[in-house]
């Protein structure tokens, strides 16, 4: 059921508020820490 909603709610989501998130700078960098500290461990 949560599939469902998230689905729903994306497509729902206009690509104004979309590309403003991803247009966010100050949130790059957790996002890039994340990915950063996940990568090693999914080498392993």
């Amino acid at each position: 059921m949560s599939s469902s909603i998230v689905e729903t709610v994306d497509i729902e989501a206009p690509v104004a508020v979309t590309w403003a998130l991803w247009s966010d700078v100050t949130q790059w960098p957790k996002f890039l820490s994340h990915v950063q500290r996940v990568d090693p461990l999914d080498e392993k």
